[in-house]
Formats: C-alpha cells, structure tokens, sequence
C-alpha cells in the first residue's frame, strides 16, 4: 500500500509539472493554425528588426562619415585618425568598437540621453533573443509582446539622432537651406519617412 501510495503522489506531480507544457503547446498550435496571428506576429517582428538596422546603421555611419577624410567608391570614407580618436576611443570596453563608441559619442554631445542608452540595450537584448529564438519560440509565447513598444521607441531614436543631424550639420552648413529658414519642429529624417512608409504598407490590411 505504501509503494502503490508513493507511485500515485509520483504519478500526480509528473502528470502536473506536464500541464504547463500541455498548455503552452496548444497554445502554441492554436496561434500557428490561426493565419491572422501568424501575419501580425511576422510582419511587427519583420518591422522590429528593420527598426533596429536602421537605428544601427544611423547610429554608426554618420559619425564615421563626419570624420571621414577619404572617400572611395567602393568603401565609401574611410575611418580617420580623428574618428578613432574621437568616436571609437570612447567605446567603455575599450576595443575600439564602432557600435559602442558612436552610441558613447552620441551621448557625449548630448544627442542622446542615459534614458536613451537603457531603451536602445534592452532593444538590442531583444533583438539578439529573437535572432536566436524566434524560429521555436514565436508562438504560444508572451516573451514578444514588448516588440511594438520597442518598436515604437526605436523608430523615435532614428528620428531624433537622424533629425540631430539634419539640423546641427547638414542644415548648418549649407547656406541655401540656411537661407530658406527651415524650422527644427519641420524637419525630418529621410530614414524615418522611409520607415513610416513602410510600416503602413506593412500594416496596411489592403490585399
């Protein structure tokens, strides 16, 4: 009697450390089969992870164009030794990171704030986790539901340091567009139009 008791409380946990397994995987099934979900959760995934090369490539490039003094065809400008010196120093591990020392750089002249540093590392933690995550863990799951948010707040970063530019150096230093007396609050981003177009296409329910 006390064997067969022992295998019945054995029984009851396995059969209920199993049910939120049970239970994840039909919801997992659930979403899979349901072609509206499927849609939704590719196309905002797909959205994040242009958002997010974008903010990338606004992040790194003009800096390193800024201080470029050699263009080429094929590479575009070439790092200078004022770029090294003064953007890629910067970076706080000290490897001469280009991603690290542009967002250092950015924050340095105050183009971006401490605020600004925590929502672009926990968009790149999420980032990362989808790289690696998302084939088996996209549905029946709630690890994604802060993607719009993020979204949302990485398409405001590529603004704000795109719009930063557009003022302070290409406005700036062109006396036609100085003449013409362009308002800050008027100005904005090609990639941010480019981004905001795509996102209503890709959001768009037209077929």
């Amino acid at each position: 009697p006390r064997a067969r008791r022992r295998l019945h409380v054995t029984e009851s946990l396995t059969w209920n450390r199993c049910e939120p397994a049970m239970h994840d995987f039909e919801d997992t099934w659930r979403e899979l089969l349901n072609p509206d979900i499927v849609k939704s959760k590719f196309v905002m995934i797909g959205l994040f992870l242009v958002a997010y090369e974008m903010l990338v490539r606004t992040v790194i490039d003009r800096p390193r164009d800024f201080f470029g003094d050699e263009w080429t065809e094929k590479s575009g400008w070439r790092p200078s030794k004022t770029y090294k010196s003064e953007v890629l120093k910067l970076d706080p591990k000290q490897k001469n990171d280009s991603w690290r020392g542009s967002l250092a750089w950015l924050n340095e002249m105050e183009v971006i704030t401490t605020d600004d540093l925590k929502d672009i590392r926990e968009i790149t933690e999420i980032r990362n986790r989808i790289a690696h995550q998302l084939g088996d863990k996209i549905f029946g799951s709630t690890q994604w539901d802060e993607v719009p948010e993020l979204f949302t707040t990485c398409t405001k970063l590529i603004e704000k340091i795109g719009k930063w530019w557009a003022i302070n150096v290409d406005i700036a230093t062109d006396p036609d567009l100085i003449a013409q007396g362009i308002e800050d609050h008027s100005v904005t981003p090609v990639s941010s139009i480019f981004l905001e177009i795509l996102t209503k296409v890709a959001l768009s329910e037209d077929e």
